[in-house]
């Protein structure tokens, strides 16, 4: 699991493995985390990192598929605030 703020507005969001990919849960800023958001990442996610990889001053996501031994790149697209 991994924290970083994806969605620009100031609070620490938590990324973790969601078994065939990542599951991303929005800080809702009340000490309280919004529903997972799933994004697809193989078929079994094992390690995930975050890294501004295309340069738009967006943190995106990097993660690591066991089975397949591949990588998959998540370009942030949240508008931010």
């Amino acid at each position: 699991m991994i924290s970083v703020d994806l969605d620009g507005d100031g609070q620490l969001d938590l990324v973790t493995n969601g078994g065939a990919g990542v599951a991303v849960l929005l800080n809702q800023g009340n000490s309280s985390f919004a529903s997972p958001l799933y994004f697809s990442a193989g078929r079994e996610t094992y390690s995930i990192a975050s890294a501004d990889l295309n340069r738009d001053g967006r943190p995106d996501l990097v993660a690591t598929d066991n089975a397949t031994a591949t990588v998959a790149l998540l370009f942030n697209t949240f508008c931010g605030h």
